[in-house]
């Protein structure tokens, strides 16, 4: 650790300090209003949820069966898009909202119904193929496992421990 960081390298206005930039941006993103912070919380979580959806979709398909197309694949994929997005959602969004103010357990709770409209919305759609109900089941299953895993890593952002859980 250097005790004072008074050399120089190159040029006497260049100081090799140490800067947290992270502290910087938390500090400018706690600056803009409630409302725009949401949004950007909201866009940047679904972002990252639908990359990271993505992902987990490709590896679902080629962990069942190789990516062979026995015909399932599409909704082996939307199981691993709507777990992992969901879990990627929630925790995203609420840490944004975190880092912008104290915190609730309705934040968490927000954001996964907010998600959910998506499965459901799916969901709906493809009952009408019984070939396909029982991997909407397991996609059900592997998403309110993921749900349930993003409640139990959220909480300890809560403001209140007697909110929630």
């Amino acid at each position: 650790m250097i005790a004072a960081p008074e050399w120089c390298l190159g040029s006497p206005r260049v100081l090799l300090g140490p800067v947290n930039s992270s502290t910087k941006l938390a500090d400018r993103y706690r600056g803009i209003p409630s409302g725009l912070a949401f949004v950007i919380a909201t866009v940047t979580s679904f972002v990252l949820a639908v990359i990271c959806g993505i992902l987990a979709a490709v590896a679902a398909t080629y962990l069942y069966d190789g990516a062979s197309s026995k015909g399932d694949d599409g909704a082996v994929g939307l199981g691993g898009l709507f777990a992992v997005g969901t879990f990627t959602f929630v925790v995203i969004f609420t840490w944004l909202r975190k880092v912008h103010h104290p915190i609730s357990s309705s934040t968490t709770l927000f954001a996964l119904y907010t998600f959910l409209i998506f499965p459901v919305a799916a969901t709906v759609f493809l009952v009408d193929d019984s070939n396909y109900l029982l991997f909407v089941l397991g996609d059900w299953i592997a998403t309110l496992v993921f749900a349930l895993l993003s409640l139990i890593v959220c909480r300890r952002w809560w403001r209140k421990s007697d909110h929630g859980f």
